[in-house]
Order: structure tokens, then sequence, then C-alpha cells
């Protein structure tokens, strides 16, 4: 299966993702017979309003052109933007851009993104999606307890229910204008636990 989400044709090879015996989801890109192999998983159906946390390992050393995707996608919706809204993990190629964002799709409203730095360490990724607002925070997590590193409340261009689904991606951005670097090493992230409220 292939797709162009990252500027460029990604194969995505479903060998490369696993569950450890922790319970630990692994996504990684591999790069076999000379080209990177990816990595994308999905919820088999729509779970609607409500809040979704994601705890993830450490993504502090990416790569620029590593990008790992936590979004909702309905391929049915008759919306525009496909019911879509996003947190990346990545610098999208650029090792000056910072390295995580959240998003309501269209992106390039500008009020639909907003950029902050992702720190290491252990992270969770949360939102809260309610009937015209959409709420994205990220806080580092230590010992038991969260400190909130970024949150953003978006109340334009927000989706509503369909027959969306919540997707997990892990790819290659490849520069348009082939200028900024890809990638040299093959990467991996580990999400060690998803939970969804009503």
């Amino acid at each position: 299966m292939a797709s162009d989400r990252g500027g460029t044709r990604n194969l995505y090879d479903p060998n490369n993702v696993y569950v450890d015996q922790a319970g630990a989801l692994h996504l990684q890109i591999i790069n076999r017979d000379n080209q990177w192999t990816c990595s994308e998983v999905n919820l088999t159906r729509s779970l609607g309003y409500g809040t979704y946390s994601f705890t993830m390992e450490d993504t502090s050393h990416f790569e620029p052109a590593v990008v790992f995707g936590i979004f909702t996608w309905d391929y049915s919706s008759n919306q525009g933007n496909r019911g879509e809204f996003d947190i990346n993990i990545s610098r999208w190629a650029d090792p000056q851009n910072k390295n995580a964002e959240f998003v309501v799709q269209p992106a390039f409203v500008p009020l639909n993104m907003v950029r902050f730095t992702a720190p290491a360490g252990k992270l969770k990724h949360t939102i809260v999606w309610k009937a015209g607002r959409v709420t994205m925070s990220t806080s580092r997590v230590s010992a038991g307890t969260s400190t909130v590193v970024s949150k953003h409340d978006f109340t334009s261009e927000v989706p509503t229910p369909g027959s969306e689904s919540v997707r997990m991606t892990f790819y290659v951005y490849a520069d348009p204008n082939h200028k900024l670097p890809g990638i040299h090493d093959r990467a991996e992230v580990v999400v060690d636990g998803f939970e969804f409220m009503p």
C-alpha cells in the first residue's frame, strides 16, 4: 500500500508495526530494498466526540524529515477538510523548525495551526473534541505527574463526527524543492497507551 502523504510516494508495510509483550505499539520506518517503508494504523470505527489520549516514549531524537502524526480522517465526508485535525511531531525536514504542531485542516489558514517545541522524554498528547471546539494539549509525563507543555483551543473549521477514524502514521517527508535533507537511519515511535473517554 502507498500514499502521497508527505509530498512523495511513501510505501506502507504491515511488517513495520508490532505490539510488544508490555502492550506498547511500535511503528517503524525501515529501509527495504533501498526504499524507505513506513507505517500506519487506524481504528475501524468512529468514536466521535470525546477525549483521546496518547502516551508516547521520547520523540525528540527524530531526524527532521521524520513525521509522526495523530489525526482523524473521513473518506466519506463531504466536508472540505475530510473531518481532519492533527497532532504532528516533525520539523518537516528543516532542522530550524519547531518539532511539533496542532492543526485543524485546512492548515493553510493561519489560525488553524500552532507550532511548538515538544521536549525530550515521555509525552502525553490529548485531543478533546466537542461540538464547535477542539482542544489539543501536550504534556510531559514523569514520575506519575504531568506538566502541560502546550495547549490550544480551535473554534473554527471544527468538523462534526461522521465516518472518521483516528489514525497514527509514521512516514518520511520529502521537501518538494529538494533543498532539505531526507532521512539516513531507520526510525521507531513507541506508543505506550491510548485511551478514549466519551
